[in-house]
């Protein structure tokens, strides 16, 4: 799992912040990172949806 606003891997996620959009639980590093995406999340969902393409696509790869 990614944080969508700086894209760093979160290994433990439970022990991150979080905030819900959509229907959708996601996780940031920090509460800065928190911020920003509750400023403007559209801006960060498709970057979401991009890197789980992403990851998908290089899973497929292997």
């Amino acid at each position: 799992m990614r944080d969508p606003v700086c894209g760093v891997e979160l290994d433990e996620p439970r022990t991150f912040t979080q905030a819900e959009y959509e229907g959708q639980i996601y996780y940031f590093c920090s509460m800065e990172c928190r911020k920003k995406f509750d400023t403007d999340p559209d801006h960060f969902v498709p970057t979401v949806l991009e890197r789980q393409t992403e990851f998908q696509n290089s899973r497929m790869d292997h």
